[in-house]
C-alpha cells in the first residue's frame, strides 16, 4: 500500500545542512528545483490501495537511486557491505536481486 499522504520526517539536524552544504551544490539545486512528487502520481497504480503493508516512500527510494547515479561513494559502501556479509557467511552468492516489495536485497 502506498500512503495517501506521505509524511516527511524532518531531522533534528536539518539546520546544519544550511551551514554545511554550499548554496551552489548540485544536490541542493536538485532539491530546490525538482518537485519529486510526480513519482507518487506515476506509481499510484502500481500499489494496492487497501491491502498489504505500507510501502517505503518511493520518492526516498528514487532519491537513493539518484544519488547512486551521481556519486560512486554508494557503490563503494554497498560493495564493502557485501564483502563483510560474505566474510561472516551471512551471504554466499555473487548474485544480488533487489526486490523493493520485500524490503531489500536477496542473494541467490
Amino acid at each position: 500500500m502506498l500512503s495517501a499522504s506521505p509524511q516527511l520526517r524532518i531531522s533534528e539536524y536539518s539546520r546544519l545542512y544550511d551551514l554545511i552544504i554550499p548554496k551552489d551544490h548540485k544536490l541542493r539545486k536538485a532539491h530546490d528545483l525538482v518537485d519529486f512528487s510526480f513519482i507518487y502520481d506515476e506509481l499510484k497504480s502500481k500499489y494496492c490501495p487497501d491491502n498489504g503493508r505500507m510501502a517505503e516512500d518511493p520518492v526516498r527510494l528514487f532519491k537513493y537511486l539518484f544519488l547512486k547515479c551521481v556519486f560512486d561513494l554508494l557503490n563503494m559502501l554497498l560493495a564493502k557491505s557485501v564483502e563483510i556479509a560474505e566474510k561472516y557467511g551471512i551471504i554466499k552468492s555473487r548474485t544480488i536481486n533487489i526486490d523493493s516489495t520485500h524490503g531489500g536485497c536477496q542473494r541467490s
